[in-house]
């Protein structure tokens, strides 16, 4: 990995880590609670890039990056989750079953694919 690269990675890093600290020093409140969880599964997405970067073992990083997969599901619930909080409407039926069943389904080739191996 060069030099320009390794510098972006870690600026995104000192930048991500900084609505961490921020969001968990406000009190509980429901309105920020999918914020909340966005930023913070936003951050364990970024450490884990910077993980699959730096590690030079190949079966290291295959398990990281398939962890990655749920980890960017999650982040677009919540982003969903956000959006729909601040409109102050309530989550449709149809998004919670689609929810369900897609991290079902997350699980369900994760663990398929430790039973090849």
């Amino acid at each position: 990995m060069n030099i320009v690269s390794s510098l972006i990675l870690l600026f995104t890093i000192v930048i991500s880590i900084i609505p961490v600290i921020k969001m968990n020093a406000t009190k509980d409140d429901y309105k920020y609670r999918c914020l909340k969880f966005l930023v913070n599964t936003a951050f364990l997405w970024t450490l884990i890039t910077l993980s699959e970067k730096l590690i030079t073992n190949m079966s290291i990083v295959y398990y990281l990056h398939m962890i990655s997969y749920p980890i960017k599901f999650f982040v677009a619930s919540f982003m969903v989750c956000t959006i729909i909080n601040y409109t102050n409407k309530k989550v449709p039926k149809i998004l919670i079953h689609l929810f369900i069943l897609g991290m079902s389904m997350k699980y369900l080739r994760l663990y398929t694919i430790d039973l090849v191996l």
